[in-house]
């Protein structure tokens, strides 16, 4: 790396970038639901455990995110539901971060 990445202003970047990750994750981890709530979250649930089509128009970015993290040992099949939404959301925020420091980058 040059000397130009070490700056300070490089290293706080990198810091907010993970503070914006880390921030919502561990908030929306700790407000998860445990099971399965309104409308129609059993038909994503099971479409994402069995990669099935959950609507008409299928969600198959959805289903296919969700279907990752039922593999996890961790928790039931619902609260591993609402935990792929909640690192979508780490991750939206997390990538905000960059583009953000990109559009004001000195």
């Amino acid at each position: 790396m040059t000397a130009a990445r070490e700056r300070p202003y490089y290293r706080a970047m990198k810091f907010a970038a993970c503070a914006a990750f880390a921030v919502p994750f561990v908030v929306f981890v700790a407000t998860l639901s445990p099971a399965l709530n309104f409308e129609d979250p059993e038909e994503f649930a099971l479409g994402a455990a069995t990669l099935g089509v959950d609507h008409p128009s299928g969600y198959p970015l959805e289903t296919h995110w969700a279907h990752l993290f039922t593999y996890s040992p961790a928790g039931v099949l619902p609260w591993r539901m609402n935990l792929s939404s909640a690192a979508a959301a780490a991750l939206a925020a997390f990538f905000l971060c960059l583009f953000t420091r990109e559009l004001v980058r000195p």
